[in-house]
């Protein structure tokens, strides 16, 4: 049904989509060997690669599909998920880092920072060349959201050493490189605050470790394990420092802004696939003492009915902010965007998530009690999808945060989250 697509919008968009789309049978066919065994999605992170669909968010002069618009990266995402929701969800820690990268080097060519921005490029070219993977270490134990990384750089000569330890990072098994949050403390007490910063680590840097510990209730085959950092060194030139911890500023909303919606389209994916199964079980499933399939009985019919009504009020509420976030990424100069509009839109995204989150979980509770017991059995399609969908809610942020923030930014008050 159309009403459930997330059509692209850009040229590019639609090549991207129509690649997903296709290789979706293809990541279908190894999910539940993966969910079974708990083991990584490396075939089909593999094809993906070959397929160009992890280069479609670098530029087309470094060999990608140059999609800018994150509603179409998204939509991607949505195709992916229908087919695996591990491989969706990986795909996307690279697809949207590469996306964040190609944003950095456009705004530094803009601002005529042309030195910095030619750092960037060879990770470009990788990704466009498939040589090059990302994972994102952002989430740690102990520490609240990512504003408060508890993972340390400390200066030392000619750089600083990196300690901490990261949890759920996602494709961490085929990343060629790790992006690390982390918190920089200046060496002279003195000299300011701690700030937040970011560097990108090859995988092969001395003190890096990526343990394959992941062995999660759903997304199994996702490869969210452990990433270890012990005295890692990096130079001043790579580690990139940001804004003082705990503080929200307008690089960090529009930092939340374009990371997490390739996962919430996920989301709508698995329930998608979800509620399409449970139709197809319906209609050709026959109990007696009837002579005709389930779909004939009217609380068959109203469950289908319900399962449709989550779906489209889920997915036209998420097109629109998707939309709403490519405008104010790309369209409406977001370095004069207000603090303000940035909290809105920020607030916004958080609502839609939640939105999202919830009523993917009740489809595939919906599509289950439609199929009935086969559904339970762990081996099932549905079954997979019940343990998946169950992992969104848990991605940052959470919904008591979600419901705070946003209720504090319609309030007036300061969003900032109290400790």
């Amino acid at each position: 049904m159309s009403l459930f697509q997330l059509t692209p919008v850009s040229e590019g968009g639609e090549r991207f989509v129509g690649l997903c789309r296709e290789t979706r049978p293809a990541i279908a066919a190894r999910a539940a060997e993966a969910d079974q065994q708990g083991r990584f999605v490396a075939g089909s992170i593999a094809g993906l690669s070959r397929a160009g669909v992890l280069a479609a968010s670098v530029p087309v002069e470094f060999g990608g599909l140059g999609v800018r618009s994150l509603h179409d990266l998204a939509a991607g995402m949505y195709e992916l998920a229908q087919g695996c929701a591990s491989t969706a969800i990986a795909s996307w820690m690279h697809v949207g880092a590469g996306h964040q990268f190609t944003g950095a080097w456009l705004a530094l060519r803009a601002r005529g920072q042309n030195e910095a921005a030619d750092r960037l490029v060879p990770f470009l070219r990788g990704v466009g060349a498939g040589e090059v993977v990302f994972a994102i270490a952002g989430t740690e134990p102990g520490s609240y959201a990512t504003h408060y990384p508890l993972t340390e750089a400390r200066p030392v000569d000619g750089g600083y050493r990196i300690n901490g330890t990261k949890i759920f990072a996602t494709i961490s098994p085929a990343a060629t490189h790790i992006n690390v949050p982390l918190r920089v403390t200046p060496a002279d007490a003195t000299a300011g605050p701690d700030r937040r910063g970011i560097v990108t680590i090859p995988v092969d840097r001395e003190g890096l470790s990526v343990i394959d510990d992941w062995d999660g209730l759903g997304m199994r085959g996702s490869g969210s394990g452990t990433v270890q950092l012990r005295d890692v060194f990096v130079s001043d030139v790579e580690l990139v420092p940001g804004d003082p911890v705990g503080v929200e500023t307008r690089r960090g909303l529009l930092f939340e802004l374009s990371g997490g919606a390739g996962l919430s389209t996920a989301a709508l994916g698995v329930a998608r696939a979800a509620r399409d199964r449970a139709i197809e079980i319906a209609r050709t499933r026959v109990r007696v003492p009837a002579t005709t399939p389930t779909a004939h009985r009217p609380t068959i019919q109203v469950a289908v009915a319900e399962m449709d009504r989550g779906l489209l009020a889920a997915t036209g509420m998420l097109r629109q902010n998707l939309l709403d976030i490519d405008r104010v990424l790309t369209l409406e100069a977001p370095q004069r965007a207000e603090i303000a509009e940035l909290r809105e839109a920020v607030a916004a995204t958080r609502l839609t998530k939640l939105t999202v989150d919830r009523a993917a979980a009740e489809v595939v509770n919906r599509a289950m009690s439609i199929a009935g017991g086969s559904s339970f059995i762990a081996t099932s399609e549905l079954a997979r999808a019940y343990r998946d969908v169950r992992a969104f809610p848990f991605m940052a942020p959470q919904e008591a945060e979600i419901q705070q923030y946003a209720g504090k930014v319609a309030l007036g008050l300061d969003p900032t989250i109290d400790l």
